[in-house]
């Protein structure tokens, strides 16, 4: 009888068994109370990621009230199981008056007795396309935005997201997915060092300044060999002409790397997945909202996809995002409890094929389809979607 896929996350020399609930040291089992270890995971999940200390005791004990003592009890053992010291805490950072986040590099696998996938992205077949064919690999990392408006934060990672759709379409580059590169979205990443972590060749980083109807838009290309710009460009529009800016980005960066374009590459390098700007506003608040990882922020995203869907039916874009949430809102059941997979899935499932009856060149959607076959035990057919979305 074939498994169903077994979950691990993976850092430095331990690893995360969901399936056994265990914290593994190099293949050994570590000592930890399910408290702690649900702290642990949580963290995990959330790596890179703030997460406030309220939040943490809801998600470790919905049903009881406890005082912070306890939350500070699981992340001293947790300290100890991981080797850190009262100076170095090289894994679990504490945020003073806020909370902690999990500062190491971490790996989400899904394995088989006969198959081991990344989940949740095309990560893995990105990585063998990467050793085949020794082709350039660029990381787009969020914008950073440079205006007074919080919210513009959304833009930043929306054009980023943009980008990583048009730039994925072309043969002669391989571009990291959004959602490996979402944890470099707070301001101060090192574009070399998350780059390097990337397995990257190049970063493309900007940032966005936004007044009144304009927004200026800045980008440049670095190459993670030595550092150096090889690349770079600042662009001035109004900001209903945001569809001109990243069709601009797109075109020239082709351009600065000598990328050789086929007459579908430039179509699918200049195509634009809705003209509907609020359409798009709304996309780009749902990407925001799903990529801070919890459930409350999940649901905000589903809503802000259904409501840029209601502006365009035809947004297959939105029907990803979508897709996205309730494939993530299935992943994280067994943890936060909510929405059985079963349902999260089936619901994933149904959205996911609606975009690819709007679009079935879609990539994004050929990799949430991916995603869901792993989940379903159907590899053949995830290992073809993921094929489909790299072509």
């Amino acid at each position: 009888m074939l498994e169903r896929a077994r979950q691990f996350y993976e850092f430095d020399r331990f690893r995360l068994d969901t399936a056994r609930r265990l914290l593994l040291l190099e293949g050994k089992p570590v000592t930890l109370v399910p408290k702690a270890y649900e702290t642990l995971l949580a963290l995990v999940i959330n790596n890179g990621r703030i997460v406030e200390r309220a939040e943490l005791m809801k998600l470790i004990w919905p049903d009881r009230f406890v005082g912070e003592a306890s939350l500070s009890v699981c992340i001293s053992t947790l300290r100890k199981a991981l080797g850190e010291n009262s100076v170095e805490h090289r894994y679990i950072v504490t945020v003073p008056g806020r909370g902690y986040k999990f500062a190491g590099s971490v790996r989400e696998i899904y394995t088989d007795s006969n198959t081991t996938m990344r989940g949740g992205s095309p990560d893995s077949l990105a990585q063998r396309e990467q050793e085949r064919d020794g082709l350039p690999v660029i990381a787009v990392l969020p914008f950073k935005n440079l205006s007074e408006e919080a919210g513009d934060s959304r833009l930043g990672i929306g054009i980023a997201d943009t980008l990583i759709t048009k730039l994925g379409s072309l043969r002669w580059l391989l571009v990291r997915p959004t959602s490996a590169v979402l944890k470099y979205a707070e301001d101060g990443a090192d574009p070399v060092a998350a780059g390097a972590q990337l397995r990257a060749n190049l970063v493309l980083e900007g940032s966005i300044r936004k007044w009144a109807d304009r927004v200026r838009v800045t980008v440049q290309v670095v190459s993670i060999e030595d550092g150096a710009t090889l690349w770079s460009a600042k662009f001035d529009e109004k900001f209903r002409d945001i569809f001109e800016v990243e069709d601009s980005i797109s075109e020239k960066l082709a351009e600065a790397l000598a990328l050789k374009l086929s007459g579908r590459e430039e179509l699918l390098l200049n195509k634009r997945y809705t003209e509907n700007v609020e359409a798009y506003r709304l996309y780009l608040n749902g990407r925001y909202h799903w990529s801070q990882k919890t459930q409350e922020e999940t649901w905000k995203a589903i809503e802000c996809f259904e409501q840029a869907i209601e502006y365009d039916s035809d947004y297959g874009l939105a029907y990803v995002g979508l897709a996205d949430c309730y494939f993530t809102l299935g992943l994280q059941e067994a943890l936060l409890g909510g929405m059985p997979p079963k349902d999260a899935f089936s619901k994933a499932r149904t959205a996911v094929l609606k975009a690819l009856a709007v679009d079935n060149a879609l990539a994004e959607a050929h990799v949430s389809l991916g995603n869901i076959l792993n989940w379903d035990w159907d590899w053949a057919g995830a290992e073809r979607e993921y094929r489909r979305a790299s072509r």
